[in-house]
């Protein structure tokens, strides 16, 4: 049995000015203030703005004669938005729960709370271009550049410090930058038949630009992964598998170690509590994302398909290298098993299988994979009844259809759903999105 409060405040003004004159140049202007519960009532407050301009150069003069463009539009912006979400309602206070303990009542502290806490700031600047041409191809390009400071960050606090072992601070600052293409095209339009194709892109980096205050300017890793100015937020830092001993089939794992001249050299050891952690020089975070889709309308039918990609990151396996243990009663085992290293078969990169033998699936760059994916995400199939059919029943309209979600998934390994986190984490027990399939009748009196 437990007892907890939750309660969050948002407290907001906001302006806006817009401008247009004769359809050609637009300016926009706004301006908020907001207050956030989550923070202490003398950092509570915060100030953002945006600014924004845009050029149709379509409307000019100069282009009335160029038959093949509907619209071309110049545009950028520059503005500010702050984010409070640290999953605590009260993060500046300490916090505590009651526990029992011998018999008696105890008391555990849960929360350091931070006074100084207030909002994390992100400074926004986009420039781009949408166009229409030859009534038939639609587009939008943008390149965009997002700088975040006084990141919402938990901060480790020594051992010393007893617990708990972090504290909310706002520090650390990053950058995201890339381009957005989105392109619709119709590739037949007639009264009976018509056909679109739509697509959109995002390329993009991630790039830690300021280090939390106190670490070492080369970096420093935290859990999995390795941080430093220039890098990603989730750079890859852990063991490297250098194969198998062919000789007794034990997985080897590569260390740093000193040669009699005091160099260092890259050796080799089948203990993974001597191995060395290196920076890998794989990031988790996707360099691309995005989706197809394209709709099909002829004569009362009409068929809508979408989808979904991404790739460029690395995730950890844990569910593959999970099926790759040395041998456990009662457990599977992924089909890859049978390349085990065996007195037959002793050049291959599997280990030996050996009740017990815990070293033969830890973790490292082995079980790093591509999360690339292509996903279908919706199919849609419709009849739309023909109206001298519908009116004789007085009613408008009347559509018919049927609908499948989550239908299937493309990825580097089969049952892999990289779809779970940025991190490159994947979660226990998580499923991937339901499948599902619908039909219904859509109907206007």
């Amino acid at each position: 049995m437990g007892n907890f409060s939750n309660k969050y405040n948002l407290e907001g003004f906001f302006s806006r000015l817009q401008y247009d004159y004769r359809d050609r140049y637009y300016l926009t202007a706004s301006y908020r203030r907001d207050a956030s519960s989550h923070f202490h009532p003398d950092n509570r407050w915060g100030s953002f703005w945006s600014v924004g301009a845009s050029w149709r150069i379509s409307e000019e003069n100069f282009m009335k004669e160029i038959d093949f463009v509907n619209n071309i539009k110049l545009k950028a912006s520059y503005g500010t938005q702050g984010n409070d979400n640290l999953g605590n309602s009260t993060p500046y206070l300490d916090q505590y729960e009651v526990v029992p303990q011998d018999g008696a009542i105890g008391i555990n502290y849960t929360w350091r709370g931070n006074k100084d806490l207030t909002w994390e700031k992100s400074n926004n600047f986009n420039v781009g271009v949408e166009f229409g041409l030859w009534d038939r191809i639609t587009g939008n390009i943008e390149y965009f550049i997002k700088e975040t400071k006084d990141l919402l960050y938990y901060q480790a606090m020594p051992p010393s410090a007893g617990l708990p072992g972090t504290k909310a601070v706002n520090d650390m600052s990053m950058r995201n930058n890339g381009f957005e293409v989105e392109l619709g095209v119709k590739i037949i339009n007639t009264n009976n038949f018509k056909w679109n194709i739509d697509a959109n892109i995002t390329k993009y980096k991630n790039t830690v630009t300021k280090l939390a205050k106190g670490k070492d300017p080369n970096g420093y890793y935290t859990g999995s992964w390795w941080r430093k100015e220039g890098g990603s937020l989730y750079d890859w830092y852990t063991y490297k598998y250098a194969g198998v001993d062919p000789a007794n089939g034990d997985a080897l794992y590569y260390v740093d170690e000193e040669d009699e001249n005091g160099n260092i050299v890259m050796g080799t050891t089948n203990d993974p509590n001597k191995a060395t952690r290196y920076q890998i020089g794989k990031s988790a975070i996707p360099t691309f994302y995005g989706g197809l889709s394209t709709t099909v309308e002829a004569y009362g039918v009409d068929l809508s398909i979408a989808t979904a990609f991404q790739g460029g990151g690395y995730l950890m396996d844990t569910g593959y290298s999970a099926l790759m243990a040395g041998g456990t009663a009662g457990t599977n085992w992924s089909p890859d098993i049978f390349k085990r290293w065996t007195p037959s078969n002793p050049n291959t990169d599997v280990p030996r299988v050996q009740q017990g033998y815990l070293h033969a699936n830890q973790s490292s760059d082995r079980f790093l994979t591509k999360n690339d994916y292509f996903s279908l995400k919706n199919i849609t199939l419709g009849y739309t009844l023909p109206k001298a059919w519908t009116n004789r029943l007085a009613i408008q309209s009347l559509r018919v259809y049927a609908s499948g979600d989550n239908l299937w998934l493309s990825s580097k390994r089969t049952g892999l759903d990289p779809r779970q986190a940025i991190d490159g984490s994947l979660k226990d027990a998580a499923y991937s999105a339901i499948r599902t399939i619908s039909f219904g009748i859509s109907m206007n009196l």
